[in-house]
């Protein structure tokens, strides 16, 4: 049942975002096509320049437009007038949570392939080509320059990796989640209401951040942080694995914590009104 659900939440996102991808896709040729009449007239010029302005643009609003419809779909999907549709179905809060969170990372890393395939059809030929070149002779020489036991490392730092842009793309999403749910609670002006939760989390986070940075600093000389450093030094990729790996924890977190004051709130606290 709930691959339906799935099936469901992705046909309602391919029918808004397959529009906005060959829009891409054809800003990116129509910018290639103009380069192929390369020359150093003004017009040229000036119009070369607007393509590429436009791609831009263009790239922007896909990512943008991702992230902001999946905000949109779940407010309205559950938290207005629909939501007594979507209640209805033979699926509990949490599954209607996991399938539009899932669903709208993948649109997000999808919109990151879409624009990887336009940017290679924009800058194809020339440009393309030493771009390939860079990435080729860059991979040679790691391949000379790293022992095996490395690239057991760089295997690791990889995955590793990946697991950090899941979470920070879950720990993005589920923000905005978690703002819309704690603002619908809120009996008039649900909107605005959401949209001071996240500057609010936006303020306190940037508290915390401030006086992390101080505590740092103070202790920047002491016994500790020179045992630290003498570690990295001595340890150079044990380090990176243990930062990434506290980021993973942390990401872990906070995107669990956000998670749960989202479904709670959809399960207990929900109000249609």
């Amino acid at each position: 049942m709930v691959k339906k659900l799935f099936k469901h939440e992705i046909k309602a996102y391919l029918r808004v975002m397959l529009p906005v991808y060959i829009c891409l896709f054809g800003v990116a040729l129509l910018g290639r096509i103009i380069q192929f009449f390369e020359n150093d007239n003004t017009i040229y010029s000036l119009v070369n320049g607007s393509s590429i302005f436009v791609y831009v643009v263009a790239i922007l609003v896909c990512f943008g437009f991702s992230s902001f419809f999946s905000v949109v779909r779940f407010y309205k999907n559950l938290f207005t007038g629909e939501g007594y549709l979507t209640f209805t179905l033979p699926f509990t809060p949490t599954q209607h949570l996991i399938v539009k969170l899932l669903t709208a990372i993948l649109f997000n890393f999808l919109s990151a392939i879409v624009a990887f395939i336009s940017f290679m059809i924009f800058t194809f030929g020339d440009v393309l080509n030493e771009v390939i070149k860079a990435i080729t002779y860059l991979f040679g020489k790691a391949m000379e320059t790293f022992a095996f036991n490395e690239w057991l490392h760089t295997l690791l730092y990889s995955l590793e990796f990946s697991v950090i842009l899941f979470l920070a793309a879950s720990y993005g999403i589920l923000l905005y989640y978690v703002c819309i749910a704690i603002g619908q609670i809120s009996k008039k002006n649900k909107i605005l209401c959401a949209v001071g939760v996240y500057f609010a989390y936006y303020f306190v986070t940037q508290i915390l951040g401030t006086v992390f940075g101080i505590v740092l600093t103070s202790i920047a000389d002491s016994p500790l942080m020179e045992k630290i450093g003498d570690f990295i030094i001595v340890h150079p990729l044990a380090s990176i694995h243990i930062v990434f790996c506290a980021i993973i924890v942390v990401e872990a977190v906070i995107s669990f914590v956000l998670f749960q004051i989202t479904r709670k709130i959809m399960t207990k606290k929900l109000n249609l009104e």
